[in-house]
């Protein structure tokens, strides 16, 4: 690991620890161009346009993974979401992602997804989830719901605003593949890099997509005038969606997914070493951090992880991916309240047996800073090229 990307994560680290000292943190929100300083009606309109969006993104999370995992619970996430979509975009998600995603997918996706935000005013806004694991964004538009205005509103974009969430509903949305979306060849059978790398570490397959993607969408979908960048039915931007051909290959990805969860789930120690690991990325203390990951050349995560503060940052960090191999195992931790962190633990195997002397290795990430990330290894790269 260079210094340059050392210091980068050091940068992170002090960034994060200020963020919460200072204020509560933002879920998942990565604003793209929009600038919200000095304009208190436009921070009070991204702010409501956020909330409806953590909302949704909390019903996907919660209802459908407890449908999913707990028999002795009923709600789900067509009961909870439904009073969310206006009909007719309720009755496009019944037709599609209610019939090709299961509950478990879908509390999936909504668990690793951001929120990247396009331009809004007080009708309505067009913001995207997107997680980058399954390299797949669901782009979004919502309006205000005539009959939740409030009374003596204008009807005009400036003034015609929501008070709340409640007032908005989603009015068109679409699936879409991060490499339709970015406008790349599409391989057959469909890259599940960000799932199991191809050659390169997996974190620098999801650097690649993360910057890539939110490139695009900001090139897209700018902040500016909504009526310029409206989405319309089957078409994003000037490219035309065929809504089969994404969910097939959203579906590789997500299915491979599940495929390898459900191994790990099969597997005594993996699950063992995944309870373990969360434990110690939720609350344990950096002797703590570097006496189970002892590769000296990582220490400097640990270092910094530790200083994150535990219950505003530390304390959202669950099991979401795993990747075994000849070598062991990668295990991927994703933070739930801002899934833009996450961290990986790479167990050697032999490691839990005792029968290795190889240490485990701890990494830590903000997919915000994924473009600094991707240049630093890449020069690095570039420098150990050189000298071969």
């Amino acid at each position: 690991m260079n210094a340059k990307l050392h210091g980068i994560l050091g940068g992170l680290a002090a960034a994060c620890i200020s963020e919460a000292l200072t204020a509560a943190p933002q879920p998942q929100a990565s604003f793209g161009g929009a600038t919200l300083a000095g304009d208190d009606a436009l921070a009070t309109r991204g702010a409501i346009h956020l909330a409806f969006a953590a909302r949704l993104r909390t019903e996907g999370i919660t209802n459908s993974f407890l449908v999913a995992h707990d028999e002795g619970f009923s709600p789900d996430f067509a009961k909870s979401a439904r009073p969310l979509f206006a009909p007719g975009a309720w009755t496009q998600w019944e037709e599609g992602a209610g019939r090709e995603f299961s509950n478990e997918q879908i509390a999936d996706f909504f668990s690793g997804a951001q929120v990247l935000v396009g331009p809004f005013n007080g009708l309505g806004a067009v913001f995207a989830y997107f997680n980058p694991w399954w390299d797949t964004l669901l782009v979004v538009q919502t309006e205000c719901d005539a009959e939740l205005v409030p009374e003596g509103a204008d009807a005009s974009f400036a003034a015609a605003r929501p008070r709340s969430s409640a007032a908005l509903r989603v009015k068109a949305f679409e699936w879409i593949s991060g490499e339709t979306f970015r406008g790349e060849a599409a391989s057959s059978p469909p890259s599940i890099r960000t799932v199991v790398p191809e050659g390169d570490p997996l974190s620098v397959e999801i650097w690649r997509v993360q910057r890539a993607t939110v490139a695009k969408f900001d090139d897209v979908f700018p902040a500016g005038k909504m009526e310029d960048v409206k989405l319309h039915k089957g078409r994003i931007g000037a490219r035309d969606i065929d809504r089969a051909a994404e969910f097939g290959r959203i579906q590789v990805r997500s299915g491979t997914r599940l495929k390898l969860l459900a191994l790990q789930m099969k597997s005594e120690e993996a699950v063992g070493v995944a309870v373990r690991m969360g434990d110690l990325l939720r609350s344990a203390s950096v002797v703590m951090l570097k006496r189970h990951f002892t590769d000296p050349d990582h220490e400097f995560f640990c270092e910094t992880f530790a200083k994150l503060n535990r219950r505003a940052f530390r304390s959202g960090f669950a099991p979401y991916g795993y990747v075994p191999t000849a070598e062991g195992a990668l295990y991927v931790f994703v933070n739930r309240d801002l899934p833009r962190l996450y961290a990986t633990a790479s167990i050697p195997a032999g490691l839990v047996a005792g029968t290795t002397d190889k240490p485990a290795i701890f990494e830590w990430y903000d997919l915000d800073q994924a473009a600094e990330h991707l240049a630093a290894w890449e020069e690095e790269r570039a420098k150990k090229s050189a000298v071969k």
